[in-house]
């Protein structure tokens, strides 16, 4: 399904100052530093001469923050550890050792930093690291300085599919270059597919951040369950998207869910609960009159091999199974609803739909005629209804 992420790239805009604190109390300071921080948008947080951890901790105000605390002192930082584990928050929040001097990260990585203590970290090592737009937060003998990296000329923006609302696909930019290391990984974790389009589309940034559309359609990945599968579906409706495809999540051989998989750290839906949150999902869909393009998994060769498709609701007629339920779903509400059921039934229906009538191998009909006590179903094509259509005649 389709939503929009915004990568871990933000800016912030913080006014360059200087403020005196004099003899004020930590409370104080900490007070006039989440008050700065009420300004930013989200990001990575670095903490140096980061303490007991105290500090550190409260400077993630939110899930949109990733914050890292640095010391010089081994033992403070393993008390630091023990802080912020009890608060409930380590991994979102870490704290680690460094030399005093060099800060442990790529450039252009950090969005905020906040200096309680400089240590011998020079202010050029401070801007390095920071992100065009990012701000440092510096206690300089108890007054506080915020400092601002400037955004470069030489750096240009892409906010358009051909870069600008002219439709020129040059940029300014004289900053692009190879790709010379990893800086963070971004959802999603997994692709759809390997032998079909991928679902990262329409990447553009502006003001320091990356929006893209990712199509998430897989059901039934580490996390999701049928209540948040339909919450997605509801907000990628909103987005009004032109159609969408929906597939249950496999697992394959070798791949880091199988070793979840293997570990007993990942169950994968059945074929019946995968057919089930398609069908929810599929109608949901149909009801905003976004068009459903695909359901299921392509039966290439590589999936029909049991070597490459290691356990998951993989069917070759995956769609066509769910579109089968929505119309063994339609017969049954039509039979209840009759006043009159005699042991022979007729339904109309569009030619293109017979078979998700019958179902894979006559399974609805015979379903129906055990439910409703039926001898005989007659099925007439008739091609002036539409293919979601079934008439009881």
């Amino acid at each position: 399904m389709y939503a929009i992420r915004l990568a871990v790239v933000l800016s912030f805009v913080l006014s360059c100052s200087t403020i005196t604190n004099g003899m004020a109390s930590e409370d104080a300071k900490r007070d006039l530093i989440l008050r700065a921080l009420s300004k930013a948008q989200g990001g990575v947080i670095v903490h140096l001469g980061c303490g007991d951890g105290s500090l550190t901790a409260a400077l993630r105000t939110n899930d949109r923050f990733l914050v890292h605390g640095l010391d010089t002192n081994f033992a403070g930082v393993q008390r630091a550890r023990e802080n912020v584990l009890r608060a409930g928050d380590y991994g979102n929040v870490s704290v680690a050792v460094y030399d005093g001097r060099h800060l442990p990260y790529s450039d252009n990585m950090v969005n905020l930093l906040v200096a309680s203590r400089l240590d011998q970290v020079d202010m050029s090592e401070v801007m390095r690291v920071l992100v065009p737009g990012g701000a440092a937060y510096v206690n300089k003998n108890g007054t506080w300085e915020t400092c601002i990296k400037p955004w470069s000329t030489e750096m240009g923006q892409w906010s358009h599919h051909l870069h600008g609302a002219d439709g020129n696909p040059v940029t300014p930019d004289r900053l692009v270059d190879t790709p010379k290391r990893l800086k963070w990984l971004a959802g999603p974790k997994w692709q759809r597919a390997h032998d079909t389009d991928a679902n990262v589309n329409a990447l553009v940034s502006a003001g320091g951040r990356v929006f893209y559309m990712v199509d998430e359609a897989p059901i039934g990945l580490p996390g999701d369950n049928d209540t948040s599968a339909i919450k997605s579906a509801h907000q990628t409706a909103g987005l009004k998207p032109d159609f969408v495809r929906i597939y249950p999540t496999v697992v394959l051989a070798g791949s880091p869910l199988a070793n979840r998989f293997e570990q007993n750290k990942y169950t994968p839906l059945s074929l019946k609960a995968a057919v089930s949150l398609a069908k929810k999902l599929y109608l949901l869909f149909k009801t905003k009159n976004i068009s459903v393009t695909r359901m299921g998994l392509q039966a290439t060769e590589d999936f029909a091999d049991c070597a490459v498709v290691k356990t998951g609701p993989f069917h070759p007629a995956f769609g066509h199974l769910v579109l089968s339920e929505i119309f063994l779903d339609k017969a049954t509400a039509l039979l209840n609803a009759a006043a009159h059921k005699p042991a022979s039934m007729t339904f109309s229906v569009n030619p293109r739909s017979v078979s998700r009538l019958q179902g894979i191998g006559g399974h609805n009909l015979k379903i129906l005629k055990q439910t409703f006590s039926l001898t005989d179903i007659r099925i007439v094509q008739d091609a002036s209804l539409s293919e979601d259509d079934l008439v009881l005649s």
